[in-house]
């Protein structure tokens, strides 16, 4: 892998047909939640271990919502940790109505299946030591213990240019606001805006679940939909953004929500890539 390449970048297609392949995220850092397994309830997944364990995918069989067999004729092309994104990624290859389900949104989560040598116990949870992911499932109906594990096409769907620059603007102001804050003293009486920070949160929450619709639309929206449905996603999301970069003066450049919302808008931005 080369180190600083965007995500996906480092794929080998091995001359495969792209109409038959979709891309995975298909496991991050993320710590699960197992209340069925009493003795490992919280799992944790240090980083020097999903990048040990990142190209055991390869070659590995793709299952539906953990059945026991996996589907005929589909199989995990390449994978690899991703080192920017803290995140095993990988490229299956399967049967076309699988595809069609991705495209209508009907499929867009995945869960691994793996194996371990040892753990070890923390207050946090569980870590696992020596992981084999031996099997990737795509699901349907179901959520994923990684919630940021997900399924999308294969083929581009970015849309470079305007869209992608105003967002990552409006994103670098945000980050700028934020900044400036810290070397501000408290705020005046007469400078104290309407809206308290919380609602300031919520109206970036808002901005969030707006670009992640948008890429939700872009990724799975059907072809004569796709365009429309990026230009409503442009307008309305920067319009967000820009409105709720303003109103952020009473909120500490420390603060971890805020800092986690501003990933949310870059992890966003990355998919719309």
């Amino acid at each position: 892998m080369n180190f600083g390449k965007e995500s996906f970048e480092w794929v080998e297609a091995n001359g495969l047909p792209k109409d038959r392949m979709l891309k995975l995220i298909a496991k991050t850092t993320l710590p699960t939640i197992h209340p069925e397994d009493p003795d490992n309830p919280v799992r944790l997944f240090k980083e020097s271990e999903l990048r040990l364990a990142g190209r055991s995918l390869t070659g590995r069989p793709v299952g539906m919502n953990h059945q026991d067999k996996p589907i005929l004729g589909a199989q995990v092309i390449d994978s690899e940790y991703n080192e920017l994104e803290k995140q095993v990624e990988a490229i299956i290859y399967v049967p076309s109505e699988y595809i069609s389900k991705v495209r209508k949104g009907d499929i867009s989560k995945c869960s691994i299946e793996y194996t371990w040598r040892d753990i070890n116990k923390t207050t946090q949870g569980s870590e696992f030591v020596g992981l084999n992911i031996y099997r990737v499932d795509m699901l349907e109906g179901e959520q994923p213990g990684d919630r940021d594990a997900s399924v999308m096409l294969f083929e581009s769907q970015n849309k470079k240019g305007r869209f992608e620059g105003e967002i990552k603007m409006s994103v670098e102001k945000l980050e700028e606001k934020i900044e400036e804050v810290v070397k501000e003293e408290e705020p005046k009486t007469d400078e104290i805006p309407v809206k308290t920070p919380e609602d300031r949160i919520k109206d970036l929450e808002e901005a969030v679940a707006r670009l992640q619709e948008a890429v939700k639309t872009a990724e799975s929206g059907k072809e004569s939909a796709r365009a429309e449905g990026y230009k409503s996603g442009k307008e309305s999301v920067v319009e967000m953004i820009n409105d709720a970069i303003p109103e952020f003066r009473l909120i500490r450049a420390r603060d971890h929500v805020a800092q986690r919302l501003v990933e949310d808008l870059r992890r966003g931005i990355r998919k719309l890539e």
